[in-house]
């Protein structure tokens, strides 16, 4: 604080240099300048990942995104570190992989380093010549292992990547993403998991408005039955919702999945009531949300609903 006073400064440019170079508590400058209301030229997204801020839902830049997970990593806050391993498959190749996870291991992240190896072998794999070669079946059904034993948000970044990803129709990526609504228990990793699931059914093949209305109503279920301890934020649910196919649902597709999130959910039930179809909801079925609402004494779906 006696530095910041005397007039010293961090820019975004040495903050990055000073993660880059495992400079330990870099993240403090941050921190104290943020707290003494010093105006600074470090974006909103760094100042997220310095001062331990929710920056699940920002997308990271293609030019800085590797030098943010690195200034992640560095921080001395595991969970801080964590997030960061989570995003890593989305972005980074396997010799820049390798680097954040020194960086993870001289930090003592331990949870994500657990969390990086995985992805980073199969990464490796990925890139070997013989991976351009599979079939789609090859690819799905790595995707469904994957799905199965909870690891996809691990693996289906690099697939999506593979020739073969492209003969993925939406038919069977909606199919994958129901088996992951029932298989994988619901809770954070749970969340990410699904969420790039559904990324990647986007990249490959659009689903259409049918099979979202179909995994909107499941992915309602799944967040209603998170345990009341788990933080969840819906992300594989905003995710959906987000879909351009979501834009042209019915008010009896929106009218299903409201039903079930509305005694419970204030978030998914914000979520639905953002869609188009939610505005043409009638009388009656606005009445039956609230009484659902009432019932299951979640004021805060009931001012959603109103």
């Amino acid at each position: 604080m006696r530095l910041l006073s005397a007039g010293m400064r961090i820019i975004y440019a040495g903050l990055l240099k000073a993660a880059g170079d495992m400079v330990a508590g870099v993240e403090v400058w941050v921190q104290a300048q943020q707290q003494l209301g010093i105006q600074s030229d470090i974006p909103a997204l760094a100042v997220a990942v310095c001062c331990g801020g929710d920056w699940a839902d920002i997308e990271l830049p293609a030019e800085d995104g590797g030098a943010l997970l690195q200034l992640a990593l560095n921080c001395s806050n595991p969970d801080t570190a964590t997030a960061a391993a989570r995003r890593m498959p989305a972005l980074l190749e396997p010799g820049v992989a390798r680097s954040l996870l020194l960086t993870a291991a001289t930090r003592q992240h331990s949870k994500a380093v657990k969390h990086m190896r995985g992805s980073i072998f199969e990464a490796i794999f990925l890139e070997l010549p013989g991976a351009q070669q599979l079939s789609n079946n090859a690819v799905l059904d790595n995707l469904h292992k994957a799905t199965t034993s909870g690891r996809a948000f691990e693996f289906v970044y690099r697939l999506q990547n593979l020739p073969a990803a492209a003969g993925i129709s939406s038919a069977e990526a909606t199919s994958l993403l129901q088996e992951a609504f029932s298989v994988i228990p619901p809770g954070e990793a749970a969340d990410w998991a699904i969420r790039d699931l559904v990324e990647f059914s986007q990249a490959v093949s659009e689903p259409n408005s049918a099979e979202v209305a179909e995994l909107l109503h499941a992915a309602a279920e799944h967040c209603c039955a998170a345990p009341a301890d788990h933080s969840v934020k819906c992300l594989a649910f905003k995710a959906l919702r987000d879909l351009p196919a979501a834009q042209q649902l019915s008010s009896e597709q929106v009218l299903q999945p409201l039903k079930v999130v509305v005694p419970s959910n204030a978030r998914c039930t914000d979520a639905l009531c953002q869609l188009p179809a939610a505005q043409q909801l009638s009388s009656k079925a606005v009445a039956q949300l609230l009484q659902a609402a009432a019932q299951g004494r979640s004021l805060q779906c009931m001012e959603k609903i109103c």
